[in-house]
């Protein structure tokens, strides 16, 4: 992701934002762009820190919104125009949401889509054997058409004799 920003030169500092504090006459100023991860020491962000990536989603849960923080989130089933958020530590919440709808707002550095009916966090996959992924104690099928894209998109170290 690229940024756009101003960067201001004052007589005495740098300042660095999207809005900047008022500029004077003698000011110099540079419109910049930069990738997020490079901002990390400018704007004092931890870290892996991204501007883009948020590691929550609150889910409309009875009268009011549940946060969920997405490391918690082990999959997400669909079942026609609905989906099932199975969290860790918490019994499954009903989201009145078609899966597409549902992959939009969770991060993609987390959930892959591993079948037409299912997104799998990356983080909770203990193993893969043929065309299943198993997430704690359950077996959840890998499409044929998904399996290539699912295993690039892991951290695979295998050795060949």
């Amino acid at each position: 992701m690229t940024i756009k920003f101003i960067k201001v030169t004052k007589k005495d500092r740098v300042c660095y934002a999207p809005a900047p504090e008022p500029v004077e006459h003698g000011d110099k100023l540079e419109i910049m762009e930069m990738k997020d991860d490079s901002l990390t020491p400018l704007l004092g962000r931890p870290a892996g820190f991204s501007l883009s990536r948020n590691p929550m989603v609150f889910v409309k849960m009875n009268d009011g919104f549940q946060r969920i923080l997405m490391k918690h989130i082990l999959y997400v089933e669909a079942g026609g125009s609905y989906c099932t958020l199975h969290v860790h530590g918490m019994s499954s919440i009903l989201v009145s949401a078609p899966l597409a709808r549902v992959a939009e707002h969770l991060d993609g550095e987390y959930f892959i889509r591993v079948h037409r009916s299912y997104l799998v966090n990356k983080l909770h996959i203990e193993s893969i054997a043929g065309n299943f992924l198993q997430v704690g104690n359950v077996s959840i099928p890998v499409s044929k058409f998904m399996k290539k894209k699912v295993l690039g998109s892991l951290n695979m170290l295998s050795f060949s004799k």
